[in-house]
């Protein structure tokens, strides 16, 4: 598997060709895969929190020293060189997918396309929409999927924002981020909630209280 030595040297090599933008995701692997099964058979290790954990913080720090804006839990870009596409999901604006499998949103309902691609050509030279999949969301799932998205963005959540969109949900929030500030995985300040290095690290036991 990759070492922390290794990361750093992919990371070198990828800064010193002029990239402007850098992600850095853990590996999931998705089970019935060929990977899958050669974890499964001990046929390969797959590296371990702690592991994880070290490689993050290593890669974060050489890529802030490098002038990398740390702007997403996972994404590092030169300023002005966001992924404005992705961010554009994270604020929950309105988008079309076009093509096979493609989503798109609305600001109230979300539409998932045919996943077959002969389905969906079939659709379109009929002049149908190909949606295979149509979602109304509700407000408790918009405010869920608004505090998942928004906490990913390290300028977190404007408390304002949170109180005009969502009045019925913004005091409960205010209760539940109170204790986790207390214990390290938040910060609020200057009216916005965000994510401490800690609470980055330990995101997803974040969302889940939280919503």
């Amino acid at each position: 598997g990759q070492s922390v030595g290794g990361l750093l040297s992919d990371i070198e090599e990828i800064t010193s060709r002029g990239a402007g933008h850098v992600s850095v995701y853990a590996l999931s692997v998705p089970g019935g895969t060929p990977l899958f099964r050669e974890i499964k058979n001990k046929k390969l290790e797959p590296a371990g929190e702690d592991l994880e954990v070290e490689m993050y913080l290593a890669a974060k720090k050489l890529l802030e020293d490098k002038g990398y804006r740390h702007y997403e839990i996972s994404n590092f870009a030169k300023r002005g060189r966001e992924c404005y596409h992705n961010i554009r999901y994270w604020t929950q604006g309105r988008y079309i997918g076009i093509g096979a499998a493609a989503v798109s949103f609305d600001g109230c309902s979300r539409y998932s396309n045919e996943q077959n691609l002969e389905k969906d050509r079939s659709k379109v030279l009929k002049g149908v929409l190909p949606v295979r999949k149509a979602e109304i969301i509700g407000p408790e799932k918009q405010f869920s999927e608004y505090v998942f998205l928004g906490l990913r963005l390290l300028e977190g959540i404007a408390l304002k924002d949170m109180e005009a969109k969502f009045p019925d949900f913004a005091g409960e929030f205010a209760a539940r981020s109170k204790d986790l500030k207390e214990r390290g995985l938040m910060s609020i300040s200057g009216g916005r909630y965000k994510l401490t290095v800690k609470g980055i690290l330990y995101s997803n036991d974040v969302f889940t209280e939280l919503i």
